[in-house]
């Protein structure tokens, strides 16, 4: 594992090296091996040097943090009670929502005697935060379509109300932007796979 490591800071310092000083992009550069292991080992190089790249990852689409954002959104859009969906939903590069946003959230759930009850809450607007009204105005306006939209119209409805895609890109690090918005490109044509 060592000898890995090593050879792998050294391929991403080398790969540094093009992009920074030799003018190359890094979409331009192909790194082959004869294990996926050791392109594991590439790939957590690289992103310690901050470069932009793709690897072959064993995950599942659903493994995804973007993806399993979107899903906690639709999973609060078919159950408003779904609290631990919601508060995905809500710290979500979607919204944008801080720790201390969902504790105040969560007082004021407690506050108005249900304590597992955010999505009132939220809908209430008693706690004043950007990132509230946000989520209060887009969730109220993709509730009642999602009782009829299929699967892939809602999710490129909320892609694209919700302008995710810069969103992502203004909060996930340079080097996952990539890898980011394929998850979502991926989820949404997934989707169109599904027929209800």
């Amino acid at each position: 594992t060592l000898l890995r490591e090593a050879e792998a800071a050294t391929l991403a310092q080398a790969v540094a090296e093009l992009v920074r000083h030799e003018g190359f992009a890094p979409g331009e550069i192909f790194v082959l091996a004869r294990r996926r292991a050791s392109l594991r080992f590439a790939a957590q190089a690289l992103r310690a040097l901050h470069l932009p790249h793709v690897a072959p990852e064993e995950w599942s689409l659903a493994a995804l943090p973007e993806v399993q954002d979107l899903i906690a959104v639709l999973d609060v859009l078919a159950s408003p009670g779904q609290t631990l969906s919601l508060a995905r939903a809500l710290k979500s590069p979607l919204f944008g929502a801080s720790d201390h946003d969902l504790l105040r959230l969560s007082e004021a759930a407690r506050a108005a005697g249900a304590p597992r009850d955010w999505w009132s809450a939220l809908m209430r607007g008693g706690v004043a935060s950007p990132a509230f009204e946000r989520a209060r105005a887009l969730l109220a306006g993709w509730r009642e379509p999602a009782a009829t939209l299929p699967p892939h119209d809602l999710l490129d409805r909320i892609v694209h109300e919700g302008d995710l895609i810069a969103r992502l890109a203004a909060a996930v690090p340079a080097e996952r932007v990539a890898v980011s918005v394929d998850a979502v490109e991926a989820l949404l044509a997934a989707s169109l796979e599904l027929d209800g």
